[in-house]
């Protein structure tokens, strides 16, 4: 995804000079191209058995009741609101160096740019480590 992004944050920026519109298109762009091939990776290159493993959906199983157990969501409330928390403060500090450099110029956002997807690209490989690992534990 990365080569695809810098190569949309090129033509929309510098040859069609569409400056800070030309960049929110590609970040636009990239996001919806990840999720379209997460999308179709899932559909048809898994196995159905491994699909409905991985895909819950509380109507087919009658034990969903058990994720309105009081005591579960009140630990579950507390872990999330602790992780949302600092997960939070990591992408706000993005942003704000991603307003700071806007002040600079439109090149410096879109090396920003750049910066924070290369970042999440290195990031998401442990976040996945890690929630696999939390999904096999628990």
């Amino acid at each position: 995804m990365l080569p695809l992004h810098i190569g949309w944050c090129f033509f929309l920026v510098d040859y069609f000079d569409m400056g800070l519109r030309g960049l929110a298109l590609a970040t636009s762009i990239t996001s919806f191209t990840g999720f379209l091939a997460l999308t179709l990776y899932t559909s048809y290159f898994t196995d159905d058995n491994l699909r409905l493993i991985t895909w819950y959906v509380p109507t087919t199983k009658p034990q969903w009741l058990e994720v309105l157990d009081k005591q579960g969501l009140i630990e579950y409330t507390i872990f999330g609101f602790s992780s949302m928390g600092t997960i939070c403060l990591e992408w706000w500090s993005f942003e704000c160096m991603m307003l700071l450099s806007s002040y600079i110029s439109v090149k410096a956002t879109a090396t920003q740019i750049i910066i924070m997807n290369t970042c999440s690209l290195f990031y998401m490989l442990p976040l996945g480590l890690q929630i696999s690992s939390s999904v096999l534990v628990a």
